[in-house]
């Protein structure tokens, strides 16, 4: 039971900052953005969809293969 509620916990620090960071990401048409570890590029996808970066200038880094192929 402790257990689930720290796993709770966890998850919800994480989308927190997840947020936060969100958040903090100012629309310039000129920046670009690299996410680096970026998984399945669900995230990256989010930041392009609320328009704070155009898809060319987002490039997402992934090591791990099974997310790689979760990405594409």
């Amino acid at each position: 039971m402790i257990i689930k509620l720290f796993k709770k916990q966890r998850d919800q620090a994480f989308q927190n900052n997840l947020q936060n960071i969100f958040n903090l990401i100012e629309i310039n048409s000129k920046h670009k953005f690299l996410d680096c570890g970026c998984d399945d590029g669900n995230w990256t996808m989010k930041i392009i969809k609320k328009g704070k970066f155009k898809s060319k200038n987002c490039t997402g880094i992934e090591i791990v293969d099974t997310s790689i192929i979760k990405a594409k």
